[in-house]
């Protein structure tokens, strides 16, 4: 079971939390103004981690858009017309 713990207590004691996950096997849920906004978990426990091989399965059961290519084209350069145009220059310079 995961030990709730505030922001500000992550902030001020990350490297003994690090610790305590790595070593513990012990995990997190990171709370701001009560509210769960992060899990601290060790990486062997992550199980929302996907490995590339579900990630073919995940995708053949995803819904098929059919054969409207041209429709799918379609919205594809509406969206690209709505689209900002890029600043001048290099942006890098």
């Amino acid at each position: 079971m995961s030990e709730r713990i505030t922001a500000t207590r992550v902030v001020r004691e990350f490297s003994e939390l690090l610790n305590e996950v790595r070593y513990k096997s012990q995990s997190f849920i990171v709370e701001r103004n009560g509210k769960p906004i992060a899990r601290l978990v060790p990486v062997s426990d992550a199980k929302e981690a996907k490995k590339l091989k579900e990630l073919k399965i995940l995708f053949l059961s995803l819904p098929s858009c059919g054969d409207d290519l041209e429709g799918f084209a379609a919205d594809l350069e509406k969206i690209a017309g709505h689209q900002p145009s890029l600043p001048a220059g290099d942006p890098w310079a």
